[in-house]
């Protein structure tokens, strides 16, 4: 979980930070509740956790354990990147394009169909019912520079939507 997305106040806009923006706001008692998608940090697990026991709620859609999934109260499967096609973009910003190559395990999803329930069920309908409506719904900042015939399935790196303390 490289990038934060905060939404606005217009409900239909966000910004993109570093997840140590997320965790000083926890610490400041800014957010009190966060979804996030992914299950490493770029920054020390054990900050990670002390500041994310802080909120009031915390959800994590999450393939396999790690410091985030241990710090949520709920967590929700979601299908590892073997499991499902897509295009992901790593730290450099190249896109990669993988192919589905295992069958899911368990109840797993797509973590795209956990986070559009989840939006869905706290009132802020995301509108994708399938992989395309997605890929057409990501913004260019997000995207970064690939190539224009390639879509991004997973929104691997952009992946916690912080909702205010209030």
């Amino acid at each position: 979980m490289a990038l934060v997305s905060s939404a606005s106040g217009d409900g239909k806009t966000a910004t993109i930070r570093p997840i140590a923006d997320l965790l000083s706001g926890i610490q400041s008692g800014k957010y009190g509740f966060a979804i996030g998608l992914g299950a490493n940090v770029e920054v020390d697990p054990k900050e990670a956790k002390s500041a994310l026991s802080k909120l009031r709620g915390f959800v994590m859609i999450a393939s396999h354990d790690g410091p985030l999934p241990q710090a949520a109260r709920v967590v929700l499967p979601a299908c590892a990147w073997t499991e499902v096609e897509g295009t992901y973009i790593n730290q450099k910003g190249i896109a990669q394009v993988s192919e589905k190559a295992l069958k899911p395990m368990g109840e797993t999803r797509p973590g795209w169909s956990l986070v559009a329930d989840l939006g869905k069920a706290l009132g802020y309908a995301t509108g994708w019912r399938k992989l395309a409506d997605l890929r057409a719904s990501m913004p260019a900042e997000v995207l970064g520079k690939r190539p224009a015939d390639v879509h991004t399935a997973e929104p691997v790196a952009a992946a916690a939507a912080a909702a205010p303390a209030s």
